[in-house]
Parts: structure tokens; C-alpha cells; sequence
């Protein structure tokens, strides 16, 4: 029939919001405590830092995660106007280096002050296109909140740490940098800040091996995820107190056959059953199994009575 009210209209779903990306201290205008900031002077004002000193002394924090003669890449996620690249190239460290910030703005003004340098827009949990890199620094990155910042946080550092070869740095404020600002008691205070538990947690996660300081200042935590390097192995090694062989086994209870292999390989072939058993086991763990059988099979003719090597042999079958 004709009567009867009308056919309702449907409204079409309205599509998924979008979440911004995370905001970083690099972010000017994404927050009103830093639109003051915006025209100053200093460069280190402009980027939300207390001042130079507290930058270059997180600068140096950063560095100090593995020697820069050993990197011969840098990611620098939240780069803002780029400094960190000029702090590098004045320690004399000769990697590329890629600064990535999600303020168009920033890119801009980085690529104008330092014009030697790369630099894109790019989002914290996006990094798959860029590449891996021997050193990745995420320094004040994460240091405002956001509506669903622990889950934009687990995503980009995931991100960072899969786009880094050798250790990942973290640098945020302390669950201590709340008594040194007075805006910690308003709601609208907008820093993050990261209890020790917490940092351990999402950290370790992740994986690989967890260096964690606050001793630099009273409002800052740095964490140092390592990978493929091992800085208390090579202090070691500089040293000199250990032979290379002692040294190699320790590389390898921490997981690191290639770089027990290298030092193993710098040493001249001679009869010594310890330094072959250590080749094998180096090799197994990189899955080169006919030459692993070879070590270990040198081995126990130096030394028979070997069952490390034995017990090693017998798991190749």
C-alpha cells in the first residue's frame, strides 16, 4: 500500500577514527605547553628541553650505549631539529644517519639547519620501509601523553627495536620527574612518566639484553636494549685479562656465536682442543653444521677424553 510512514534513512557508518601519532617533545603545536616555546631562540627551548646542557648531557647519555667507531648507522626517531646529528659528527662518528620526525615542521627546520643530513616525516610505529640500522635513539620521543599512549608505546618501540641491528635507546622522564615539575598535581599535566617496573617490563619484552640508568639526571630514565653487540664483553676484551678463547665462551652463553667466531678466527690454527671446541660450538650456532662437525671432530683428536666436544658432535648426529 501506499500509507505508512516513510522508509527511514541509513546513515552511513561513520569511519574509524584515526589516532593521531604519537606525540613527541619534538611536536611543537600538538600541545599548548609548547606553542611558547615555538620562537624561541635557543634551539633546545624549541624543542622542549630545559635547556643545552640537559640536552647534550641526554646527547652524551644516548652515545653512550655502544662506541660509535662500531656504528655505521644511526636512527634517530623524533628528531625534531636535528641535533643529535651535529652532536654525533662533533664525536667524530662518520655513520649515516636518518632523522625521522611526524611534524612536517620539524623535518623542515631540521633539513634547513643541517643540510648534510637526511631527514623524513615519519611516523614512530612505521619504520619497515627505512631499513635497519646499527643504532636506534628515541631520545624525549615518548615524553607527552596521549589518549592510547601505553599502546602507541608498545607499537613504535616494537618498531624501533625491530629496525635495530645492534641496541636500541631509550630516553623519558622518571616517575621522580614528578616532584620536579609543578604542573604534576593538574590534570592537565601532559608528560608521561615512566615507573622503573613499567619500563622493565615492556622492555624485556622485546627481547634482547636490558642496561638501565637514572644516574645523569634527577628526572630522566635511559634504557640500552642490545642485540647483536655486547659493551661489558668488549671492555673486557680491551682489558686484555682473559684469552680469547675464555673470552669467546663468554660471547657465547650470551648468545653471540658470530662474534665469538670473529675472535676466534683472528687467532693462528694451533693445537688447542678448547679453541676448536669453541669454534664448533660457534658454528653450530649459525647452523654451519659441516664445519661445526669439523671443529669438534679437531677437537676431540687433540683431546679425546673432551665430552663437551663429544656431547656437541652427538647432537649434530
Amino acid at each position: 500500500g501506499v500509507g505508512g510512514p516513510p522508509p527511514r534513512k541509513r546513515t552511513p557508518p561513520s569511519p574509524q577514527k584515526k589516532h593521531r601519532p604519537i606525540p613527541t617533545q619534538q611536536t611543537l603545536g600538538a600541545s599548548m605547553l609548547y606553542d611558547e616555546l615555538a620562537a624561541h631562540p635557543d634551539p633546545a627551548r624549541r624543542v622542549g628541553w630545559r635547556a643545552r646542557g640537559d640536552q647534550m648531557l641526554r646527547f652524551s647519555v644516548c652515545c653512550a650505549a655502544v662506541p660509535l667507531s662500531q656504528v655505521e648507522s644511526v636512527l634517530d626517531v623524533g628528531c625534531g631539529l636535528g641535533d643529535f646529528s651535529a652532536y654525533l659528527r662533533k664525536r667524530g662518528c662518520t655513520a649515516s644517519y636518518l632523522g625521522i620526525d611526524s611534524s612536517p615542521q620539524m623535518i623542515t627546520a631540521a633539513t634547513a639547519r643541517h643540510p648534510g643530513e637526511r631527514f623524513a616525516c615519519a611516523d614512530a610505529e612505521d619504520l619497515g620501509e627505512l631499513g635497519r640500522f646499527d643504532l636506534v635513539v628515541a631520545c624525549g620521543t615518548f615524553s607527552l601523553r596521549h589518549p592510547q599512549h601505553a599502546q602507541h608505546f608498545q607499537h613504535a618501540t616494537a618498531a624501533c627495536w625491530a629496525a635495530c641491528r645492534k641496541a636500541f635507546v631509550l630516553l623519558v622522564p622518571s616517575e621522580r620527574a614528578r616532584r620536579h615539575r609543578a604542573a604534576a598535581a593538574s590534570p592537565d599535566d601532559e608528560f608521561a612518566y615512566f615507573s622503573m617496573p613499567s619500563l622493565y617490563r615492556s622492555l624485556t619484552a622485546l627481547g634482547g639484553y636490558l642496561t638501565v640508568r637514572e644516574d645523569f639526571l634527577p628526572t630522566d630514565v635511559c634504557a640500552y636494549l642490545y642485540r647483536d653487540c655486547s659493551p661489558a664483553h668488549q671492555q673486557l676484551r680491551e682489558e686484555a685479562v682473559l684469552s680469547e678463547v675464555e673470552l669467546a665462551a663468554l660471547y657465547l652463553e650470551r648468545d653471540l656465536p658470530a662474534l665469538a667466531l670473529d675472535l676466534l678466527d683472528e687467532q693462528p690454527e694451533d693445537d688447542n682442543a678448547q679453541l676448536q671446541l669453541r669454534r664448533g660450538q660457534a658454528l653450530k650456532a649459525l647452523n654451519r653444521r659441516k664445519e661445526a662437525r669439523e671443529a669438534l671432530e679437531r677437537a676431540l683428536s687433540l683431546d679425546a677424553g673432551m665430552l663437551e666436544a663429544r656431547l656437541e658432535r652427538e647432537d649434530l648426529g
